[in-house]
């Protein structure tokens, strides 16, 4: 089986602040599966490390003010793309972040403080057909 799955939780030091969040009870899970890896954000041209980002309202706007919003759309499509592509059908998620979070993400206000929501590749995904996993 196909899986794609956010690139951080394999280990690849893609996260904001340049680390990852390697899950190894995941990585020993995904054994035996063919693993398409995927990060939204350096696939919309962020850097690594970049400025921290949250979504308020439909933007995503980073810890220093900018409005990052054409950068997580840019790569949520690519992203999208790739797993379409690949025939991808289940996905393996980072809960929380502003592209990959399905359930919740931060509220905006840069205190880890968490609402109901979606990030921006998430988002793209919930209307189609994909099995969709978070850790």
């Amino acid at each position: 089986m196909k899986i794609g799955v956010s690139a951080c939780l394999l280990g690849e030091n893609c996260k904001y602040d340049g680390g990852n969040n390697r899950s190894d009870p995941l990585i020993e899970l995904l054994k035996g599966h063919d693993i398409i890896p995927f990060c939204p954000e350096r696939m919309g041209g962020l850097s690594c490390p970049r400025v921290p980002c949250e979504i308020i309202g439909r933007r995503v706007i980073g810890k220093d003010g900018q409005d990052y919003t054409r950068a997580y759309q840019d790569g949520a499509e690519a992203a999208y793309k790739l797993l379409k592509d690949s025939d991808v059908r289940c996905v393996v998620l980072k809960r929380n972040s502003p592209s990959c979070g399905y359930t919740a993400v931060y509220d905006g206000t840069f205190t880890h403080t968490l609402r109901r929501g979606s990030g921006v590749f998430a988002s793209k995904l919930s209307n189609r057909k994909y099995f969709i996993l978070e850790v």
